[in-house]
């Protein structure tokens, strides 16, 4: 298939790649989460799920639609999506606080941050959706974020709600999840309770004491915080990471 070439290319750049395009005709067109290992290659489209309507890109030779498997939203692009599907500054402040505790860990394993924290950033990015439906929570999720992270992102995010999902958690990155979930809120709770209702104030053994009332910030479950041990971290190191991974964000979110 053929089709002319227009008078001039357009070079797209990201962090991740640069392909040149011979674009006639470009409507709202939306680039994110490109990203491309081989950057030798020129790209051929035709459609692109992450650009809208009326786009066609014509290039001498051939056409061909793309789209990487291991596409990633940079950060700035997620937190632009969670605020426009969430509007509630408390759920907002708690994904905040959960990316916060998932780099902290895997600082901790010397892992991905950039992954783990896209993870916990994007984790309820369709709470509001499913606040009074649980059982599609996670899956409005995997349609809000399909081609635009990559796939172990979504599947992370669907383990955190595995009684419906039936996806279970197997990876590090996944309990981690898990267990990060629940502490961000143990945390939060216990800064509420400080007088001067500041992170700064709470120490790893007010943590520890409060974590075995079980009266205390009820919807902190602790059996899903007590993931962290299946990771191979003790519940009073694993305190320590979180907290002091959520001091930075603290001004953030309110504590």
């Amino acid at each position: 298939m053929y089709a002319r070439k227009a008078a001039s290319p357009i070079k797209v750049k990201s962090r991740f790649c640069q392909v040149t395009l011979y674009l006639r005709e470009v409507k709202n067109a939306c680039l994110n989460g490109w990203k491309r290992k081989d950057r030798s290659k020129i790209i051929y489209f035709t459609e692109l799920p992450l650009i809208s309507q009326n786009f066609s890109v014509v290039e001498r030779g051939c056409f061909k639609p793309a789209i990487w498997d291991d596409a990633m939203l940079e950060r700035d692009e997620a937190l632009a999506l969670v605020k426009k599907n969430i509007s509630k500054k408390n759920v907002i402040y708690h994904m905040l606080a959960v990316e916060a505790l998932m780099r902290a860990l895997a600082r901790y394993f010397g892992e991905d941050e950039e992954l783990w924290g896209l993870v916990g950033l994007l984790h309820d990015i369709d709470y509001e959706k499913t606040e009074n439906t649980p059982e599609k929570h996670s899956f409005l999720a995997e349609d809000t974020l399909k081609g635009l992270v990559q796939q172990e992102v979504i599947r992370a995010i669907k383990t955190h709600n595995h009684p419906y999902t039936h996806v279970m958690p197997e990876t590090r990155m996944e309990k981690t999840l898990i267990a990060s979930d629940a502490m961000s809120g143990l945390l939060v709770a216990c800064a509420l309770v400080m007088p001067s209702r500041k992170l700064a104030d709470v120490k790893v053994e007010t943590i520890a004491k409060k974590f075995k009332d079980k009266d205390f910030a009820r919807g902190a479950d602790r059996e899903r915080i007590a993931v962290c041990e299946q990771i191979g971290i003790p519940k009073c190191k694993f305190f320590e990471i979180c907290l002091e991974g959520l001091k930075p964000m603290a001004s953030q979110i309110g504590l």
